[in-house]
């Protein structure tokens, strides 16, 4: 049991870097097509990029096994769920973008979200001060990147 559970930590790390990515990607669609606003959306985009390579760097999978065993595993499944969500919006929107104000919005529903809420979750468990400190920064990047968001539709 103790090894399926490790492996399932690594799952929703995984699955973490996942979201990080796929909002990546519908952010470089937003900048395709909401070119008013593409400076933004670039900026975002390359955050984005950051946060999914500070959760792939070694010590973060280090700290992780510092974690309990069971830490996070019931919100494994919620976080497959919002990964699913991102890559179909993204694919739909692809396909035919909605107007500004409803795709922002998602943005921020999803900047919002389980996934996101996943930094305070592990900021709770008290992890070493190195992890603790970049926990923290993409933290409060995914509530800075809700609120500068809204502020487009302002």
């Amino acid at each position: 049991m103790k090894a399926k559970a490790k492996n399932k930590k690594y799952e929703i790390l995984s699955e973490m870097v996942k979201t990080e990515k796929y909002m990546e990607n519908l952010y470089k669609l937003y900048a395709e097509r909401f070119k008013e606003d593409g400076e933004f959306w670039e900026k975002i985009m390359s955050e984005e990029g950051q946060h999914a390579s500070l959760l792939s760097e070694g010590f973060l999978y280090l700290a992780f096994d510092m974690l309990p065993d069971t830490a996070l595993i019931d919100k494994l499944e919620a976080l497959k769920l919002t990964n699913l969500s991102i890559e179909q919006i993204t694919k739909a929107y692809k396909e035919n973008m909605p107007p500004k104000n409803e795709a922002y919005n998602y943005a921020i529903q999803m900047e919002k979200s389980l996934s996101e809420a996943f930094f305070q979750e592990l900021l709770k468990m008290k992890p070493a001060p190195d992890v603790l400190a970049t926990w923290q920064r993409l933290g409060e990047e995914s509530v800075d990147h809700s609120k500068r968001i809204a502020s487009l539709l302002s």
